[in-house]
């Protein structure tokens, strides 16, 4: 039991530990009894049952439902917040100290492994609807005390169960969804190889990340967002630069292909194509002019060691009164 208190002390955040975040309510009295007294059809037919958890159980069903079947999850390790910002938030209020710090691979955005958001997989925006699933015990007791700092609506998790109920549903959903976005990444992506601008390689996913590395003037984050402006500004493009994601190479920009029609798709391309087209025949121009400077350059060094020589070689005749080999011959 010391054992267990003192992991406990050890993993959570000091913030966690306290006594004084707005546990005190009769939704979280009604999770303790749950927690203290689990209904269980044959170990436990006399329990609590849960019955304040409907959209976690859909959510946990449409989980496994997504991953084909291959994992299985318990509703009772989800903590539901208001979107992938706040899950991540939650975590890191039950996890971290000031002056703690999270390994986050690089590009990110606020998300991982552990939470889930169905804004995106649903591409509802605004619907912010983040899940925390946690193998840990005393993380998931934490992040429902702490989740109340930052709860989903109950009108938000009725339609959501709602949504996630619907199997039929949620099968035509996933299937048609994942067809229409691997051929608009297709068609996407190839149409920017035809102008030579290459992504990186995905599976899936709303986004690609376009490698624009050989536009840049110097490689460096300053000359990434001169280009982000001009793309912005100009080509009327809204991208957004790699370093916003904290990238640790310029030159990359991450592009949404799923939010637009067709048409939409057609037109930025089109953009895309002028915008390289130009900026390939500027940087000709750049590097033709400093090849003809290079070449100037050489020839006024060469003009100028000629003229050097000269000077040195008749500098005798015409030697100052006042130059130390005229006193010394003197």
């Amino acid at each position: 039991m010391e054992f267990k208190c003192t992991a406990k002390s050890q993993l959570l955040s000091k913030l966690a530990t306290n006594d004084q975040h707005g546990e005190n309510s009769p939704y979280f009295d009604g999770w303790k009894a749950y927690d203290n007294d689990p209904f269980h059809p044959t170990k436990n037919p006399s329990g609590v049952i849960q019955m304040g958890l409907a959209e976690n159980q859909a959510v946990a069903k449409f989980m496994e439902k997504t991953r084909g079947g291959r994992a299985s999850f318990d509703p009772d390790r989800i903590v539901m917040a208001g979107g992938a910002t706040g899950a991540n938030e939650l975590l890191m209020f039950c996890l971290a100290d000031p002056g703690d710090g999270f390994l986050v691979p690089t590009p990110y955005y606020p998300g991982s492994s552990s939470v889930t958001f169905i804004s995106s997989l649903f591409n509802i925006t605004g619907f912010r609807v983040g899940i925390v699933y946690s193998y840990n015990d005393i993380v998931v007791n934490c992040g429902r005390k702490m989740s109340s700092f930052g709860l989903v609506s109950s009108q938000t998790q009725h339609f959501l169960a709602s949504l996630l109920s619907d199997e039929e549903f949620v099968e035509n959903f996933l299937f048609e969804s994942a067809k229409r976005l691997a051929n608009r990444h297709d068609r996407f992506t190839k149409g920017l190889e035809e102008v030579g601008i290459k992504c990186l390689e995905s599976n899936a996913g709303l986004f690609c990340w376009m490698d624009l590395r050989g536009l840049l003037k110097e490689a460096t984050f300053e000359s990434e967002m001169e280009l982000w402006r001009v793309i912005i500004n100009d080509v009327k493009l809204n991208v957004s630069p790699g370093s916003s994601f904290h990238c640790d190479e310029p030159g990359w920009f991450r592009v949404c292909f799923a939010n637009m029609d067709d048409e939409t798709v057609g037109i930025a391309l089109g953009r895309i194509r002028m915008f390289v087209g130009k900026g390939k025949e500027e940087m000709q121009g750049i590097k033709k002019q400093r090849k003809q400077w290079k070449r100037s350059n050489l020839r006024l060094s060469f003009s100028s060691m000629m003229y050097d020589e000269k000077m040195i070689v008749s500098s005798p005749r015409i030697m100052s009164p006042q130059s130390p080999l005229v006193r010394a011959r003197t």
